[in-house]
């Protein structure tokens, strides 16, 4: 089929019509992506501003954790060792009731001896941070456990 003057100029202008709905709808595309891509730009640069560095510092935190874990894992072990050995108010103790008992054979009050009252007070001192220590020994275990 042969086509005329008219069909030729009507097929010519919606190929051209095509052609730019085709040009339009790209140079949209890339407006609209071009957009997209400085908003994602301006985000990454947003986060980048707040994690440049963290992990200079956080290698940093690191060291220092380890130095102050190493640290209490030591004084741990020392404390631990101390309550452990520690028997003198124990000693102590039983010394007094020893001599209170050789003084009430006697007859004699040891309410009076300084050296008991001396040593009783002594032992009630060192009960009473001996049972600081241990309280104190159990949160350094748990937090040592912990951080492993």
């Amino acid at each position: 089929m042969k086509q005329g003057k008219t069909e030729k100029a009507v097929f010519a202008k919606l190929a051209s019509q095509k052609v730019e709905k085709v040009e339009l709808s790209s140079v949209s595309e890339v407006k609209s992506l071009t957009s997209k891509v400085e908003q994602d730009t301006k985000s990454l640069e947003k986060i980048m501003s707040s994690v440049k560095g963290l992990a200079g510092e956080l290698r940093m935190l690191g060291k220092q954790f380890r130095g102050t874990y190493d640290f209490t894992k030591e004084k741990e072990k020392e404390l631990a060792s101390n309550l452990e050995t520690s028997q003198s108010a124990d000693q102590l103790d039983a010394a007094i009731n020893d001599l209170e008992r050789k003084m009430g054979e006697l007859g004699v009050s040891s309410s009076n001896v300084d050296e008991i009252q001396e040593g009783l007070k002594a032992v009630s001192k060192y009960e009473n941070l001996f049972g600081e220590a241990l309280d104190e020994l159990g949160a350094l275990n748990a937090v040592l456990r912990d951080n492993r």
